[in-house]
């Protein structure tokens, strides 16, 4: 009698186990995906990634814009998802064991952009006054032919000046309101 009680509990022993083994962990995830006006994506990629352990997991959503991950570890996964024409959208998710999730997507429309880079600088334009003038950088200074240095020399370079060669005799002249009146045209 005593071997048959043993036999029997060997027997319960290895079914529990083998029972306690074949449990898994897993949970699962689904979803559809539409653009801003309801119609349905199809072809769109859903790309799962868990940032703990850097595993992931890459779908395609069907015909009808449905996508459908089975059976995956739980865990708190960035799912983001995209699609030829859409901007791409991320959501993060806790997926826990043995609750189904349900994730729908929204995708919104993506404008093309393209990126002209311009090496010069911007020229600016003056559409409040008459006024001329320019900015002229150390580079341009050091490399105009000038003869001393003349300051004079330097703001004929500018659009709109006349050098004539007479240093002051005309501004000299001129009235206090005469100046006020040149500054301000």
């Amino acid at each position: 009698m005593k071997r048959f009680l043993w036999g029997w509990a060997l027997i319960c022993a290895l079914t529990t186990a083998t029972l306690a083994l074949g449990q898994t962990a897993t949970t699962s995830l689904r979803g559809v995906i539409k653009d801003p006006s309801g119609a349905l994506v199809p072809g769109a990629t859903v790309k799962m990634v868990d940032r703990a352990n850097g595993t992931s997991y890459t779908a395609s959503a069907g015909s009808t814009g449905f996508y459908v991950f089975p059976q995956i570890p739980p865990a708190r996964y960035t799912i983001t998802v995209s699609a030829p024409g859409f901007g791409d959208q991320s959501k993060v998710a806790e997926l826990l064991v043995n609750q189904p999730a349900t994730i729908d997507f929204t995708l919104t429309v993506q404008a093309s952009t393209v990126t002209v880079d311009v090496s010069s600088t911007a020229q600016t334009l003056n559409t409040t006054d008459a006024t001329l003038g320019d900015s002229i950088g150390n580079q341009q200074i050091q490399a105009l032919p000038m003869d001393g240095r003349d300051p004079m020399a330097l703001l004929s370079s500018q659009p709109g000046v006349l050098y004539l060669g007479e240093t002051g005799s005309a501004i000299d002249k001129m009235s206090p309101q005469d100046t006020d009146s040149r500054q301000g045209a």
